[in-house]
């Protein structure tokens, strides 16, 4: 009988403390405040489906970097600037590109100047020397000639010697050696360089314009731009901070915040009811009951694992999920990371013939 006694007392012990404990639960649970989310819930008919969201740009939050590595010179913007497509951002120190730069523009002069030479040749002074010339020989030679051809006709005579034949017909070889040297003159001023040394010239302007097109390129990549139109969300880096494109982390963030949008996670069990157009708004315990309404806008194509988390312990963490796209009215106040809760106006729950087995 005392070991009966003793196994009473100590059920009744048990079935005392399991009694309190789930007391404590109850107590513990009903002191817990409602979300801003079950509230909603209260009274909605079952077309509604609600799911957590992620506020964002319309372009979402772009994180930038450079394309080469270097030493931040220069900040040009804060968080908050709004600014334009193709605004310089950020600067690197580039005193080194810009100097490439300056000796591939000079080198392109350079090049251009002997191509120039090699196409236009001679100067117009020289060429009309060398005309003149030519046709000064010719007249020399001219004269010669028939200067021979008289001594001949008065040697037949008798009327001189023939000696006076002879230095006629050296003053003529020495006319002709003069017409065929301002020929050659003549033809070199106007055929001044050959068309090999031609062709190297213009090919030697071609790669100086290509080394200074590449040095232009480079010392642009020096400048971070704007992609688009919007707002600097975030600045990571200082001037003097060091960036290198083999660890890269982003040195400012912006997006484009004219539109704001809600990138909610649909649970796979209401994706089929989801469709563009349908109304919908999102709320935030930081706004209390305020309501951004919106309206579906876009459906991703494919099925996600779920990112979001809600904080309660009974949410499934293995589901898949469809994001979706939700365009707010108006967002004044909203920031970009914030967390939501987003409500869609669906379509009705499909009925069920029979239930599913595990």
């Amino acid at each position: 009988q005392k070991g009966v006694a003793v196994a009473v007392v100590a059920f009744i012990a048990l079935a005392a403390g399991v009694f309190f404990q789930q007391r404590e639960k109850k107590s513990l649970f009903l002191s817990l405040p409602a979300t801003a989310a079950a509230q909603d819930l209260e009274g909605m008919d079952a077309s509604w489906v609600v799911a957590p969201g992620i506020v964002e740009p319309l372009s979402r939050e772009l994180f930038l970097g450079f394309d080469v590595s270097g030493v931040i010179g220069e900040m040009l913007v804060e968080e908050g600037d709004k600014v334009e497509a193709g605004q310089p951002l950020v600067l690197l120190k580039r005193e080194e590109q810009m100097a490439r730069l300056a000796v591939a523009r000079a080198n392109v002069e350079a090049a251009k100047a002997d191509d120039e030479m090699h196409r236009a040749g001679a100067r117009l002074a020289e060429k009309e020397k060398a005309r003149a010339a030519l046709a000064s020989a010719e007249v020399r030679q001219e004269q010669a000639d028939r200067e021979v051809e008289r001594r001949q006709i008065m040697i037949k005579s008798r009327s001189i010697g023939i000696e006076e034949l002879e230095r006629a017909l050296r003053d003529a070889k020495i006319a002709r050696h003069d017409l065929d040297e301002a020929k050659w003159q003549f033809a070199l001023v106007n055929d001044w360089f050959r068309d090999e040394e031609q062709e190297m010239a213009r090919r030697r302007l071609e790669a100086a314009e290509a080394q200074a097109k590449e040095a232009a390129a480079t010392l642009e990549k020096t400048v971070l731009r704007a992609p688009v139109s919007g707002t600097i969300l975030r600045v990571f880096s200082e001037p003097g901070e060091a960036y290198s494109v083999f660890a890269p982390s982003p040195v400012l963030s912006m997006g484009d915040t004219s539109v704001m949008r809600v990138r909610v996670e649909v649970d796979e069990r209401d994706v089929a009811r989801i469709k563009q157009g349908q109304k919908a708004y999102a709320s935030a315990d930081a706004f209390g009951d305020r309501r951004f309404t919106g309206v579906v806008s876009k459906l991703e194509q494919s099925m996600t694992p779920k990112r979001t988390r809600t904080g309660d312990p009974s949410e499934p963490i293995d589901r898949s999920v469809l994001e979706v796209l939700l365009t707010l009215d108006e967002a004044g106040g909203l920031y970009s990371g914030l967390r939501v809760d987003a409500f869609i106006q669906a379509d009705p729950p499909p009925v069920r013939v029979g239930k599913r087995t595990e």
